[in-house]
């Protein structure tokens, strides 16, 4: 579901259904949230990487790919409530 918010607006937990959540928490079909850029989690790695599904361009289409993102200060953790995995 598509909505009225920015990658930033998301990554502060905008909107009724969405929160935010603790990186060391998340686990698949939460995301990762930039101030520019979001990736939905599709796997956790047992190495403290994950399998991110995402948008990155033209040139890539849309794909997982292993991030880190959940590293990295830029992004925060986001969890839309009512889905189920």
């Amino acid at each position: 579901m598509h909505g009225p918010y920015t990658a930033a607006a998301f990554k502060a937990g905008a909107g009724a259904p969405n929160v935010t959540v603790s990186k060391t928490a998340l686990t698949k079909m939460d995301a990762l949230a930039s101030d520019t850029h979001i990736g939905l989690i599709y796997a956790v790695n047992p190495d403290g990487t994950d399998q991110i599904i995402e948008a990155k361009g033209e040139d890539y289409g849309t794909g997982i790919w292993t991030r880190t993102y959940r590293g990295s200060s830029n992004y925060s953790g986001v969890r839309r409530i009512g889905w189920s995995s």
